[in-house]
């Protein structure tokens, strides 16, 4: 639609409805569960003895996640992350995740 002096009317867009309708995942119950048990994390990273870069090659994981997790920085973590760094420390993923039932 144009105004009569031929420029185009710009209209506020519509906006989706829910809180978070653009990020659907973050409204679901795993998203908002801790899986990662961050100090035996800490402790089985310590005890490998390889460094942030060395355990981001062998997990597949990006540095900053690593060196986040490392640094002790608590967050929600994806469960595949989880498996991801276990895999990368060598041990298997139930020694650093939380077995707590809801």
């Amino acid at each position: 639609m144009e105004s009569r002096k031929g420029r185009k009317i710009n209209y506020p867009k519509k906006r989706r409805k829910g809180k978070s309708s653009k990020y659907p995942w973050k409204n679901t119950t795993w998203a908002r569960k801790k899986y990662l048990n961050l100090e035996k994390a800490i402790e089985l990273m310590e005890a490998s003895g390889l460094t942030a870069n060395q355990i981001s090659e062998k997990s597949g994981l990006s540095n900053r996640t690593v060196r986040k997790i490392r640094n002790g920085r608590d967050g929600y973590y994806y469960p595949e992350t989880c498996e991801k760094l276990a895999r990368g420390l060598g041990v298997r993923p139930g020694d650093i995740m939380n077995h707590e039932e809801d």
